[in-house]
């Protein structure tokens, strides 16, 4: 509530979230698909040039429905959420208020969000955003998404030809996909276990989302 009491008083307030983790999969699925709270309050470059590149950082006109507010001139505004939207309506509907009015990020708004209890209810969480994402036609909801689905058919066809500045520019590309994941397993229980189980994780988050 303190972010509608300033002065210019915002249209949406987007908060936080940190994500449980219990077991050694959900520790790998926190620090390689969701954003930290941590790296918001004090971003460092290679956490900004990340989330510039692969999307993973809160934004304030990219709201989860875990932790936000919006005043009721806004919602009316924009019609409210799409309801024929079974997912990424919550995203939806702030890009639709961002669009017109003032959005604001509340770093000391947080919720702790529980994950899915196993991987495949995991995968079909991401397989709905999937779904959701194409079904708002909103480009940057699901562009990242066709990227990653490309790149993905792509590397067996590029590793077949057998090139090696090829191979050289996969691992790059690969590395650095994995790089700030991998800095964040350090901080966490069994952090051999989890950086092994970084690529895995992520891996799941990205197949399932292009199958939807």
């Amino acid at each position: 509530r303190s972010a509608f009491a300033e002065r210019l008083s915002p249209d949406l307030v987007t908060g936080v979230y940190e994500v449980a983790a219990g077991d050694t999969f959900e520790h790998a699925m926190a620090v390689a698909c969701y954003p930290s709270v941590e790296e918001a309050r004090r971003p460092r470059p290679l956490a900004r040039l990340y989330g510039a590149t692969f999307g993973t950082v809160f934004a304030a006109d990219m709201p989860t429905g875990r932790s936000l507010a919006f005043t009721r001139a806004a919602w009316e505004r924009v019609g409210g959420f799409r309801e024929w939207l079974n997912t990424a309506e919550d995203v939806t509907f702030g890009r639709a208020v961002a669009r017109g009015g003032r959005c604001s990020l509340a770093l000391d708004a947080g919720v702790k969000w529980r994950q899915r209890g196993s991987l495949r209810a995991t995968a079909e969480m991401y397989y709905d955003y999937g779904v959701g994402g194409v079904r708002s036609r909103d480009v940057r909801l699901f562009g990242r998404d066709v990227v990653r689905a490309g790149a993905y058919l792509l590397v067996p066809l590029a590793l077949a030809k057998e090139r090696t500045h090829t191979r050289r520019l996969l691992a790059v590309g690969a590395l650095a996909y994995v790089s700030l994941p991998l800095l964040r397993a350090r901080r966490r229980p069994r952090p051999g276990k989890i950086a092994l189980l970084v690529p895995p994780a992520l891996v799941v988050k990205d197949l399932s989302k292009a199958a939807g």
